[in-house]
């Protein structure tokens, strides 16, 4: 038999990304977002794509500063898009946010989103400059954070690049399923309708109706804000997305449903290595069997209400169990933040604060008697509690918290004042000086919960917080204060890996019953960790979250589809984008100065119910009104367009030059640097390979309303034509009937 000779299957160069460029863009909302992207931009870079990065000034340090250098050396060039939301500016956001309720006030909840969007003006500009510049500086594509998707969505339409998002979790306002309450992504009370109640599910179905005067705010508010710069229309709201949207979540912990091809869960997205435990935390953790790892994340402010709950919960865990459940009220206790006026009762027994600090500072005593401060080791016998220590991240800006402010008592009604031993304990606990406690300004998180004594995580429930828990296999208790916070904390319930706190109703009590709840899982009966509920749960989720972890490979992949498909699809343009908005972006208004004319804008804006006012505060030093001045300087001096221009190290660009805006779109030069027409680029392309159809039809002719109205016009054809021979033939016989007689 004649021996078969084989060909390896190998790459010939055409899946090389040598000589195409990816931008990176990543706006307002911390590194948090930036990390999953720069990953997956470091597995683009090993396949020979040019990675860049885009982002707001200061920012640049992510990837250039000193120790940054050798995670994110592949990143060649860095554009900065102007000046980020200063340092009041985002307090006030972050503690707006965190201070409202959806449930209560949807206008109030809404306000700190209007900040947040009212950076797309200067990120529009500042993009518009990168990809108008030299032809070495127009992306290939553009992998944008969803908070600068509008941006990066003008920019797919009006210059026919590309686009990939990345999500956290699944879109808002899209990819809903029948069976998921409320507008998707914005579940408040239930996941999904299975075991919601008739009354869980109407309040989701009316929610929108109350968030509609918000909703007709924000539109002016944006319609405005566009005008502005010269955008004249409204990107549409579509229940599917027409360009590749990656979500940075899984199956498990993300609700299943039905997905179209342009939306892939690629997820958790985390790096391979992280950094270690540094020395003396390392101790603490050798040390201890049962410790519980706190952290709010960067933009958390955590009250002194909410503190004084936390911390006295977490020091009467560490008393003797017989100790603490002599501590707790029989009787379900009071204590819940409340909304306006009076408490809310929580259902949970309630401590007595004044009893757990001081056996707390008694018990304190015993055991720095017989141990050393920092790395000491944790008590056994009866003297141990249902944790024996607790590492705490706390960033500077947290420590005054910590203490009662001064209009405590009015505010929430409550004329008691912290006792000695409370006073004494939480000096000791920031000072270093209680054995049980470490508090940092920075922790490993990674390393912290993949170490074994690690038995719970106290977070805010942010996105890669939950995730790095989930991959390390830690169970956790979510006290989630905004944004997607309190959707994960649902998630955390139902994947059955933890429990959740409402911020407007919890007591100490509660968090006691919940973290022994997990720690001990099944009350302590079960002989081994494996064999308890919540233990089962988090094993199970641990191995599907590092499976699911090689899927950032997949997100790599997705992007040189869309990418390559873009690439040789045809020639460049599209009829349905850069072609058909030719001079569709008209310059602002001049008058015979060469001033902007705002007499006309500021009609415009007078239909929107947002002020002025807001609009500036929203840029926090990036104002519309500074870029506005940066253009008409631009203007009178006469320069021509300069595209990105690089500093002395060569790396950095900077936006200068006039606007492509300051052209008709359509006409221009291609990447090889000849002038192309708006002909050519009116030249049909083929569509990309994983939008379905119904995005490039018309609603009625996606949706088959015209077969269904000659479905229901052959269905009267029909009936009038039965309904005539019927009278016909009752009407014939009954006047025979009488003629006869």
């Amino acid at each position: 038999m004649p021996t078969m000779s084989t060909t390896k299957v190998r790459d010939s160069g055409g899946l090389s990304g040598e000589g195409t460029t990816i931008l990176i863009v990543v706006g307002t909302g911390g590194f948090t977002h930036a990390a999953p992207m720069l990953e997956v931009g470091r597995l683009l870079a090993a396949r020979g794509h040019h990675i860049e990065f885009a982002t707001h000034r200061g920012q640049e340090r992510w990837v250039d500063a000193e120790a940054a250098r050798s995670r994110y050396g592949f990143v060649s060039r860095v554009h900065l898009m102007g000046e980020p939301m200063d340092v009041e500016a985002e307090v006030e956001h972050y503690m707006q946010m965190q201070e409202t309720d959806a449930r209560v006030d949807y206008r109030a909840y809404a306000a700190p989103k209007l900040r947040v969007d009212a950076f797309w003006e200067a990120d529009y500009a500042s993009l518009v400059d990168i990809v108008t510049g030299p032809a070495a500086a127009k992306p290939d594509l553009i992998l944008a954070d969803f908070f600068v998707d509008m941006a990066c969505r003008d920019i797919q339409r009006q210059f026919d690049i590309p686009l990939a998002s990345m999500w956290p979790q699944m879109p808002y306002g899209m990819l809903g399923a029948s069976y998921i309450p409320g507008p998707p992504g914005l579940q408040i009370d239930a996941l999904t309708s299975e075991h919601a109640s008739l009354w869980t599910r109407l309040r989701a179905a009316l929610r929108p109706l109350r968030a509609l005067p918000v909703m007709l705010t924000y539109l002016g508010f944006l319609r405005s804000m566009r005008l502005r710069a010269g955008v004249p229309y409204l990107l549409p709201f579509t229940s599917k997305p027409n360009h590749l949207v990656l979500v940075n979540s899984f199956w498990g912990l993300e609700t299943p449903r039905d997905l179209p091809p342009l939306a892939c869960p690629v997820g958790p997205i985390l790096s391979e290595e992280y950094p270690a435990l540094y020395d003396g935390l390392r101790e603490f953790l050798d040390a201890r069997e049962r410790v519980v790892y706190v952290c709010f994340g960067t933009h958390v402010q955590v009250p002194y209400r909410d503190l004084r709950k936390i911390v006295a919960a977490l020091l009467a865990l560490m008393l003797p169990r017989e100790t603490m459940e002599a501590l707790c009220y029989a009787d379900g206790g009071d204590e819940g933040q409340g909304r306006k006026k009076g408490k809310r009762k929580t259902g949970y027994r309630e401590l007595d604060y004044e009893a757990v600090y001081r056996e707390a500072r008694r018990h304190l005593d015993t055991v720095a008697s017989t141990s050393i401060v920092g790395a000491a080791a944790a008590p056994s016998g009866s003297a141990r509690g249902i944790i024996d220590g607790v590492v705490w991240a706390v960033p500077a800006s947290q420590v005054p918290h910590f203490h009662r402010p001064h209009d405590f008592a009015a505010a929430h009604d409550d004329d008691s004042f912290p006792s000695n031993d409370e006073t004494f304990l939480i000096s000791a606990i920031l000072e270093h000086a209680h054995p049980s406690w470490h508090i940092t300004s920075f922790a490993p998180q990674r390393a912290v919960l993949a170490h074994p004594s690690t038995v719970l995580f106290l977070t805010h429930g942010g996105a890669s917080s939950v995730q790095e828990a989930l991959f390390h296999g830690t169970p956790m208790l979510c006290l989630g204060y905004f944004f997607d916070q309190p959707l994960n904390g649902l998630r955390i319930i139902e994947a059955g890996v933890g429990e959740a706190l409402d911020k407007a109703a919890f007591s100490a009590g509660e968090i006691v019953e919940k973290i022994a709840g997990i720690v001990l899982d099944d009350g302590g009966r079960a002989a081994k960790k494996e064999e308890g509920e919540y233990a089962r749960n988090v094993e199970r989720m641990r191995c599907i979250a590092r499976v699911a972890s090689r899927r950032k490979e997949l997100a790599a992949d997705l992007v040189q589809e869309v990418l390559f498909d873009h690439k040789y699809g045809a020639a460049t343009g599209s009829d349905t984008t850069v072609g058909a908005l030719t001079g569709a972006l008209p310059e602002p208004a001049m008058d015979s100065e060469g001033e902007d004319d705002d007499d006309e804008h500021s009609s415009d804006d007078s239909d929107s119910d947002v002020s002025s006012e807001d609009l500036e505060a929203g840029l926090g030093g990036a104002s519309t009104t500074s870029w506005r001045k940066e253009q008409r300087r631009r203007k009178k001096k006469g320069s021509k367009k300069t595209g990105a221009i690089s500093t002395g190290s060569g790396k950095y660009g900077t936006m200068s030059g006039s606007s492509k805006r300051d052209q008709p779109l359509g006409n221009g030069t291609g990447k090889d640097g000849t002038q192309q027409s708006s002909s050519s680029k009116r030249r049909r392309r083929r569509p990309m390979h994983l939008q379905t159809a119904d995005m490039r039809m018309p609603v009625w002719r996606a949706r088959n309303w015209d077969l269904a109205l000659v479905g229901v016009a052959a269905a009267a054809a029909a009936g009038g034509v039965g309904w005539f021979a019927w009278a016909r033939l009752v009407g014939g016989g009954g006047g025979g009937g009488s003629g006869s007689g």
